[in-house]
């Protein structure tokens, strides 16, 4: 019975994840902006609202600062959008994110053993590898199909979005661990809410604009 519910969450998870990221590649590739904004706007109130709701025991300056760290990330993702070769390079950010989510999730559930922190119990050491791995394939990828699109090494330009991931992931879990918070919404079938959603998303924006800007 257990594996069939695992079997069937996998399955839920598998399904919402293509219908998300399908909806979101197709509102950053179309040049009508009006789509891209509603639905950056929709993920902007909706992590908002989700950032006040689960609200309970965060000290009141960290409450705030979460609340800027989440509207900063977006107003630097709108911004990577709208400029030149924006929609290549919010892809580049896209894949490489997803494709850090799903190696964590697949090598850790394969192969995870040691524990990477109480924080995010999931986590493994096992899965961190995982993400990097995914990460840097991707990013090779990207660079031999486009190697003039970035200027900074594609090997710090993956691993810092990696890594952004993985903390950005930690930073939003720490919150609902303080909160006793399980997941933060219901936003996507087997996913959660939009904080869990875009939890991975929010530090790897700000990192990656600093790295290709800065």
């Amino acid at each position: 019975m257990t594996f069939l519910s695992d079997k069937e969450n996998m399955f839920l998870r598998l399904l919402s994840s293509l219908a998300y990221g399908t909806l979101f590649v197709y509102v950053i590739i179309i040049k009508n902006l009006i789509p891209f904004y509603i639905f950056i706007g929709t993920l902007i109130i909706g992590s908002i609202h989700e950032l006040i709701t689960i609200n309970k025991k965060t000290k009141y300056l960290i409450f705030i600062g979460t609340m800027a760290y989440v509207l900063i990330s977006f107003i630097l993702f709108i911004k990577i959008k709208n400029a030149n070769n924006g929609v290549p390079l919010i892809l580049i950010l896209m894949i490489q994110v997803w494709s850090a989510d799903l190696g964590g999730y697949l090598i850790g559930k394969l192969f995870g053993k040691n524990k990477l922190t109480i924080i995010s119990p999931n986590k493994t050491w096992e899965g961190i590898c995982g993400s990097l791995i995914f990460c840097l394939s991707i990013g090779f990828l990207c660079n031999r199909l486009n190697p003039n699109l970035i200027q900074s090494n594609w090997i710090l330009v993956s691993t810092s979005i990696c890594f952004g991931s993985i903390v950005g992931d930690l930073i939003i879990s720490k919150m609902k661990r303080v909160n006793n918070i399980k997941d933060s919404g219901y936003f996507l079938p087997g996913h959660g809410g939009f904080l869990d959603r875009l939890d991975s998303l929010f530090l790897s924006t700000i990192v990656y604009y600093f790295i290709i800007y800065i």
